[in-house]
């Protein structure tokens, strides 16, 4: 397993962390290990996210028009930028 870094900007962490929280079940059901969630010390609206997974699983992840729609609903800004 590889380490994936996911920075991400949202509008209003509070409004986006249960969102994260609701989609835990389906991500470890896909074999994404959720390590930890970090806010950035200047900005905390900006987040990181660390999680052990198969890289290759980003990109149908990412694809995901469910989830896609649950990242615009949350008020994640843009595309996050993603790291392995």
């Amino acid at each position: 397993m590889a380490h994936i870094f996911l920075k991400q900007k949202v509008t209003d962490f509070d409004k986006w962390r249960p969102y994260l929280d609701d989609f835990a079940a389906a991500r470890a059901a896909i074999g994404i290990k959720d390590v930890a969630v970090l806010r950035d010390a200047e900005d905390t609206n900006t987040v990181w996210l660390v999680h052990e997974a198969d890289p290759a699983l980003l990109g149908p992840t990412m694809a995901d028009p469910d989830f896609a729609k649950s990242m615009a609903d949350s008020g994640v800004l843009g595309t996050p930028e993603a790291f392995a």
